[in-house]
């Protein structure tokens, strides 16, 4: 089987994003259409962001602005990547996303609430980076009509 794994700094910006949506179709022509697997991390500094909003929830600061600048990041991303998709498909991602980003936003609550985060919100939290990413990939190759599972 072959596997693709994709860094943050390959998914910093939206150009860099399209690449990896074209590495991953020429991979899938090279392995004849078979299944492939396709890693990806968060997008380039979204993970160093979620520690700090972690970081600042524990310290009793809702950080409401540094939440809105990852959700815009994920929005503006969509926004460059989908253009040219069908609608559909842009408001079911751009919906996703807001969904995954509700759940983040819940998640930093209790923490700013109790002041402490438990290991499985933070997981949870630290995760969050690499689904929003899979969100963005996913649809990504289902706007170039490849079958995409999870």
């Amino acid at each position: 089987m072959l596997v693709m794994k994709f860094g943050g700094s390959s998914l910093a910006k939206p150009e860099r994003l399209q690449q990896v949506g074209a590495l991953i179709r020429d991979g899938h022509q090279r392995n004849q259409g078979k299944p492939i697997g396709v890693v990806v991390s968060a997008l380039g500094g979204v993970t160093d962001q979620l520690v700090r909003l972690l970081a600042a929830c524990q310290r009793g600061d809702s950080a409401t602005e540094e939440r809105r600048l990852l959700r815009q990041r994920h929005l503006d991303m969509l926004a460059a990547l989908a253009s040219d998709w069908p609608a559909s498909l842009r408001d079911q991602t751009a919906a996703a996303l807001e969904q995954r980003l509700q759940q983040l936003n819940q998640d930093l609550d209790g923490v700013h609430l109790l002041r402490a985060c438990p290991d499985e919100v933070q997981a949870r939290v630290l995760a969050c980076g690499e689904q929003l990413s899979v969100l963005l990939v996913e649809s990504l190759l289902r706007a170039s009509e490849l079958r995409v599972q999870r």
